[in-house]
This record gives C-alpha cells, structure tokens and sequence, in this order.
C-alpha cells in the first residue's frame, strides 16, 4: 500500500482495499485467491488471524469431519478465506502383494521389495573416477518404461528356481490419495480451520462462531483448541480479565487500610462500572472493537474513576466527624468537592482527547485506549457525583443498624475532631479548647434525627 498520507480517501483505507480485492478475485475459477491482512500482534507473520485446531485419534475420522466443519464454516458470515491443512489431494500407488502366491511360486517379499525400488526409484551400486572426477552408478529402467501403473506389473522377478514370473502374478497395483503431511498439535494428530474475519467483524466474534459450530457437529471424543494469532488474542483476554481483578483488590485493600474500614472502599469503587459503562458506550458510538488497547484503557480507570469517589468519601467522613448528620454530610461533601472533581476529570478527558481523535499510521491502537478512557471518565465524573453520595448515606446508614456505631468517629472512619483542626487516627493533640490552654477535645453526645450523634467540643 501507498504510505497513509497519500491515502487520504476513506475507500484508500486499507480495510475497503480488501474488501475490493475480494470483489475482484471472486470470479476466478482455475485458483483460490483472497487477500490477506496482515496480523497485527507480533509473531504472526503472514498467517491468518483464525486458526481454530481440531485434533483427534483416529486419522480417517478427522479428516472426514474437518473437511465437513470446513464446509460449514464457509457458510458462516463472520469469517472468509476459510480453509483446512488437512486435504486427501495427494496421489498415490499402493503396491499389495499376495503372500500366499507369492511363497507358492517361491518368490520372497524382499525379492519384490528390491525389484520395485531398481526398477522404479533407482539403486546406487557403484562408482568409478575417470581423470579427476568420481561418477556413481545407478540401475534403473528407462523413463518410458515407468511412466504408468502398467509398467510395474510388467516388471519380472526371479523365483527360487531361477524362472523369471511377471510381478502381475504376485502384486495387485491400487491408486489412492493422501494427505501431503499429517500435522500434530500437541502430540495429537490435528487438522487446522484457518480464516480471516469478514470485514467489520471482530476476531472474538469469529472465534465464537466457530466455537459455536463446533458445539453442533463435533463427535464427543474430539478435542478443539487454538493456534496462532486466535491463541494470543485467547490468552490476552485471560490476562487482561485477571489483571483487572488484579487491580480492584489491590485499590481495595489499600483503601481498606487508608479510610480503617471496609464500607467506604465499596463505595468508592462503586464509580468503577459507572466508568466502564462510558467506556463500553464511548467504544460502540465510535465503532470500535475490543482489543487489547482498549482493555488497557479500561484498566487505567480502575484508579481514575476512583479519584472523584475518594475526594467525596474522604470530605464527607470529615464532616460526619465533626458533628453533621449522614446525609447532609454526603450533600455537602460533594457541593464542596464539586469543583475539585470537575478540575481534575476535565483535565484527564481534554489530555486523552489527543489520544481519542488521533489520525495517521497507527491510529488505531491510540484511538481505542483514548476513546475509551474519555468515555469512562465522562459519564464516570457526571454519574458518580449522584450516586456516590446515595450509596455512601445508603451505607453508613446500614453500617449503623448493623454494627451499632456509638459515635460519629466510628462512623467516620477513624476521624477525630481536636483542637482546631482533623487529626487522622484515634490519637489525642493539643489544642485551645474553651479558652487558652491545653486541653483534650471532648465529645456531649447528643443524637440528631439520623441517630448520629453530634459532636461538640470540650
């Protein structure tokens, strides 16, 4: 192809190539031709993206049922080009001989044997040097005289008796097919389906067409398994759905031990599938798949939705500390924080626009990570500031009944109001409490309608 800034037309993309060529190399009936992408993950080469492996025991069925799982997959709309490496299309000559006439004429199977590989394939018995140069010997009947399946039953070999018997009295010659290799995957001898995905289909969704297709007609003793560019994709999507577990524990633990309770790191997590909603969203309004770039995307806002979550959260576990009730706490906190949440997700969303509406050679992989994050972070930043507050009253509120918290610094999370200021943890400072001096802050325990008790200095 001509370098992208020469293909400035949308039917010069390289995708709309293919689909012409495919117009162009339909009607020609002597070949197959089809064009081929090139695989996008490294170590592919020139092979196609599907490569689905059939493997099996017995050789005769195998072939039988790949070449039949061919044939359907063919039908399929989701995939092109679809083929088999296990194809009976090699001739071949099979050479039975009679044992039984063959003792009673006295003739030896090893007789046969070496009269057909003389006579056929051609022997070395010797060689000779004349002047500087060695020459070898080799017996062997003349082309003509073994061009056909006749030629060998015209052959003769001696007996014991030293009589010489035509080869048609002792052998039968058969024609046949086979295979031009027998492949094994695995130890298992296998037969492998490859294909390329129809144009604006996806490599998971022709996996799981054929995945599908093999549920229906496969024999229950045959195995099915993946090679090549199908397995990578295979295993980056086990990895990327690992790692993203990987990575909720681990922002969970971490805030577990940040806040000192398990309630309010469920909360602020709840912000993470309010991201992935936008990012699902942002990904089909663009007509994009999901690859390997844009489960990258959805990994980087595990910790990016969490932030608007954790100025929320925090803010109002402050004011919870400092006397206010559940709910007017979580309203405050996020008309205070307003502000900050917009700053912060806003400057996120207008530095990964480069990224979400990128063009050029390779745009592809930068567009889907940025079309992704964008789309978290926006519906993320805009549905959080509702609903963070709700499940945050929600779950104070059962913490409550169920724990029977005894003061707001319990329900707090550990805050403690001393002095003139927050102090982080249970641990007593210094402070002017009432008048100059030193004191310890107290706590008059008077409950308000929510059944927190307020909290007034001592």
């Amino acid at each position: 192809l001509k370098p992208w800034s020469e293909r400035t037309k949308p039917e010069q993309a390289q995708q709309e190539v293919v689909k012409r060529l495919f117009r162009a190399f339909a009607p020609i009936t002597d070949a197959r031709v089809f064009p081929i992408n090139p695989g996008s993950l490294p170590g592919s080469g020139r092979s196609r993206p599907v490569q689905f492996v059939l493997q099996g025991n017995d050789f005769e069925e195998l072939a039988r049922v790949s070449q039949e799982f061919s044939n359907e997959a063919q039908q399929l709309p989701q995939l092109n080009n679809v083929d088999t490496d296990l194809t009976i299309n090699k001739p071949e000559i099979t050479v039975e001989i009679n044992r039984s006439q063959a003792a009673n004429l006295g003739i030896s199977v090893e007789d046969i044997a070496q009269t057909l590989q003389i006579m056929m394939g051609g022997e070395d018995i010797t060689n000779f040097t004349q002047g500087n140069q060695r020459y070898d010997v080799i017996v062997r009947a003349e082309k003509e005289f073994r061009n056909n399946l006749q030629d060998i039953e015209d052959l003769y070999v001696r007996t014991e008796e030293r009589e010489m018997i035509p080869l048609s009295n002792v052998v039968t010659v058969k024609t046949s097919t086979t295979p031009p290799e027998i492949n094994h995957f695995n130890r298992f001898r296998s037969a492998t389906i490859t294909g390329s995905p129809a144009p604006g289909v996806s490599l998971g969704e022709a996996l799981q067409a054929l995945y599908d297709l093999a549920d229906r007609i496969l024999p229950a003793d045959m195995r099915i398994d993946l090679k090549g560019e199908s397995s990578q994709f295979r295993d980056a999507g086990q990895a990327t759905v690992y790692l993203f577990g990987l990575a909720l524990i681990f922002i969970f633990l971490t805030l577990a031990a940040q806040f000192e309770s398990y309630i309010d790191p469920v909360v602020i997590l709840l912000a993470v599938p309010l991201s992935l909603l936008g990012a699902f969203g942002a990904l089909w309004l663009a007509e994009l798949e999901i690859n390997v770039y844009s489960r990258i995307g959805l990994i980087m806002l595990i910790g990016l939705a969490t932030k608007n979550s954790i100025l929320i959260v925090e803010f109002a576990n402050q004011l919870l500390a400092e006397g206010m009730s559940i709910t007017k706490a979580a309203v405050e906190a996020s008309r205070l924080r307003f502000r900050p949440i917009l700053m912060t997700a806003f400057s996120t969303i207008f530095g990964v626009m480069p990224l979400a509406f990128a063009s050029g050679a390779g745009a592809a992989s930068r567009v889907s990570i940025g079309m992704s994050v964008m789309g978290g972070m926006l519906v993320s930043t805009v549905l959080s500031l509702y609903v963070v507050p709700v499940f945050y009253v929600m779950a104070k509120g059962l913490q409550l009944r169920l724990f029977g918290k005894s003061s707001a610094e319990d329900l707090a999370g550990g805050y403690e109001f001393e002095g003139n200021g927050y102090v982080n943890g249970n641990g007593n400072g210094n402070g002017y409490v009432n008048g100059n001096g030193n004191g310890k802050g107290s706590y008059n325990g008077t409950k308000d309608e929510d059944g927190v008790e307020k909290v007034r200095r001592g």
